[in-house]
């Protein structure tokens, strides 16, 4: 094994095979010089010769590129005739066209009830501009009314599903993609499997007729699109260690990112690309190219079965040896000995085979030529009847579309400087004096600063460099150096806080260290101007609306947050349950809704508490009050809806 190992690493690890992505708030002398320390020693190519007959088996060619550049890689990877081929291109699709078409019914350790369809596509890297499984998932997994979840919840067989291609390396390789589709089943859903895909296929007959009638809406794509941008302009930032992480993995050749693209070509759409889709949609989401897998804890427990009963026949030299337990003859070991696909009963279905690493244990069976040309007539281009409530998505009414920041006040706006430790030069008698202080506000109508000093005392100071001029730099760092007060009085900055951090209060000196190892006491911070305390707009009895503009962040993010008095909600022990009933309700009442809004990133719960109910929405801020007048409308219709004629106690 340490031989294999050995020449795996001689012939893969060498510098012109690899991405390297540093991070660090350092000067790019530094950083350069850490990255020759450290890496220095790696060879440019590989350890071995390229004749050599490792390189054969592989079925694969090293990078050997002078110079080795980004530009180099780049139009080698554009041109498939010369494309490097990675170590498993050679291998292909994953699964052997006997494990294709055929459901797994396997045990799971906790209760599970999940069905999961698995197509195998050609790699997907190349399409890094259009994204067709985005778009394809997108609509088999939506949730909204009219979609395949929808149709399905009403039948009491699916509670949520999730479609598309994973990010794992298994999933989305340079040889082979999976598109995945999984529906967590009800155990009423367990016994009608194949009507659940049944309805799977109608979904994706209707996305063939429109896809040979005129084409798909194209606002579908325009709506993702963007969603995607604002989502991407807008996200939290990441950490160092995910960022050069994720920037390292696109940088990859075969993932076809040009240079300019790396930060968000894998995050953001670009155009339209209709033949792809249909490709797919035509060729390879068929049942010849499925996998069903059917997880239930109603088949039993791992414990209910004998251990010693294996697909591992030690007489087939063919059994399991293209690694995924199945052998390529027709009547292979694979197939278990009782039941079919379609009746199955676990108790004349035989003991189930064990998989030899995990121990899962499990049932295989073809799916029967009926069902497949039912499912394959079932995805014939043509409009779902109107019984089966099918349809395409309606367009998103939660798409933000205003992302502009509301202006503070002129009074109390922002500046570069605030929030700043500044050490300023005054003069008093005949001696200049460096006293340490804190900007805490900006007043922008009279383009003044005030200062916290040290003692508590604090001082307005008249800025000479005007607003304007402070924004043409491109970032203030510590030790730039301004005057005050028409130059009577100079300073220097000391620290800036981070994005978001209050004043820091650290001054370059000793002290700063004494107040970290717990010697003195650190510096009590101003108190806030009521400026920027929460302000009470609305005032009743009915009634108590505050409002706090928010000057962290600097994003159009919104945060809405209600406490609806309720004196009868925790009266008893049965009056909070129907309170926690009620949150329940009222999350299943609006699941298509809020789908529709989570979407977009506006998301929204409710709960029950000691004196009612606290309701919160947070997200995009154009989009806010309309979830929340959706929400709080649904909330109040059940208001008087006992649910039983006979119940006259309105408590």
């Amino acid at each position: 094994m340490m031989v294999e190992l050995r020449k795996f690493y001689n012939a893969h690890y060498y510098a012109q095979n690899m991405s390297l992505v540093v991070i660090g708030a350092y000067p790019l002398d530094k950083l350069q010089a850490k990255v020759v320390e450290s890496f220095s020693a790696i060879p440019s190519l590989p350890r071995i010769e390229e004749n050599d007959e490792f390189y054969n088996g592989m079925n694969v060619q090293p990078y050997r590129i002078n110079p080795c550049t980004w530009e180099s890689k780049i139009k080698t990877n554009s041109n498939s005739d010369t494309h490097p081929r990675t170590p498993i291109t050679k291998f292909g699709m994953p699964f052997t066209p006997t494990s294709l078409n055929r459901i797994i019914r396997s045990i799971p350790v906790k209760d599970k009830h999940s069905l999961s369809i698995t197509f195998q596509i050609p790699p997907q890297y190349q399409y890094w501009e259009s994204k067709p499984c985005d778009y394809i998932a997108h609509l088999l997994g939506h949730e909204a009314q009219g979609s395949l979840l929808s149709a399905l919840k009403e039948k009491s067989w699916v509670n949520t599903c999730c479609a598309g291609v994973g990010s794992g390396g298994y999933e989305n390789a340079s040889s082979h993609a999976l598109f995945c589709m999984t529906f967590n089943l009800t155990k009423e859903g367990v016994r009608h499997w194949n009507e659940v895909l049944d309805c799977m296929y109608m979904y994706l007959g209707m996305l063939r007729y429109y896809i040979h009638n005129g084409g798909l809406p194209t606002w579908i794509h325009e709506e993702l699109k963007s969603i995607q941008e604002f989502s991407h302009k807008f996200e939290d930032d990441a950490t160092p260690v995910d960022l050069v992480e994720s920037i390292a993995e696109c940088m990859v050749p075969f993932a076809c990112l040009p240079p300019e693209r790396l930060l968000d070509g894998d995050a953001l759409l670009f155009k339209f690309d209709g033949d792809v889709i249909k490709e797919l949609v035509d060729h390879y989401l068929t049942p010849e190219h499925a996998r069903i897998d059917l997880t239930s804890s109603t088949f039993g427990r791992a414990s209910d079965f004998d251990e010693h009963v294996t697909n591992v026949d030690h007489g087939n030299a063919n059994a399991n040896a293209n690694g995924d337990g199945i052998d390529k003859s027709e009547n292979h070991s694979m197939n278990s000995k009782g039941g079919d696909a379609v009746n199955f009963v676990l108790d004349t279905a035989g003991e189930p085979y064990t998989e030899p690493i995990f121990g899962m244990k499990y049932w295989s069976h073809p799916i029967p030529d009926a069902v497949t040309t039912q499912w394959m007539k079932a995805r014939e281009p043509k409009l779902p009847p109107p019984s089966s409530n099918i349809t395409l998505p309606p367009v998103n009414p939660f798409v933000p579309r205003r992302f502009d920041l509301k202006e503070l006040p002129k009074e109390d706006s922002h500046h570069p400087l605030l929030f700043c430790s500044l050490k300023i030069c005054v003069l008093i008698g005949k001696r200049k004096s460096w006293f340490p202080c804190t900007v805490t506000k900006y007043d922008g109508v009279l383009n003044q600063v005030l200062l916290g000093m040290e003692d508590g005392e604090e001082v307005w100071h008249k800025v000479d460099m005007k607003l304007a001029d402070y924004m043409k730099v491109k970032q203030l760092a510590p030790n730039f150096e301004g005057t005050l007060d028409g130059k009577k009085v100079k300073f220097k900055v000391i620290s800036i806080p981070k994005d978001g951090e209050g004043a820091v209060m650290k001054y370059g000196d000793e002290s700063d260290w004494h107040i970290e190892d717990g010697v003195h006491f650190p510096h009590i911070p101003p108190p806030l101007p009521e400026s920027r305390l929460p302000k009470l707009l609305y005032n009743t009895q009915l009634l108590k609306l505050w409002h706090l503009q928010d000057r962290k962040f600097k994003r159009p993010i919104g945060e809405l947050r209600l406490r609806i008095t309720c004196a009868n909600a925790n009266k008893t022990p049965y009056h909070r349950a129907c309170a926690e009933l009620l949150c329940i309700l009222l999350h299943d009442a609006t699941i298509e809704t809020c789908y529709l809004a989570s979407v977009c990133e506006l998301e929204n719960e409710i709960s029950a508490n000691d004196s009612g109910f606290t309701f919160r929405v947070h997200g995009f801020d154009d989009r806010i009050l309309d979830l929340a007048s959706e929400m709080l409308k649904t909330f109040f219709s059940f208001c008087g809806n006992s649910g039983d004629d006979n119940d006259n106690d309105n408590d």
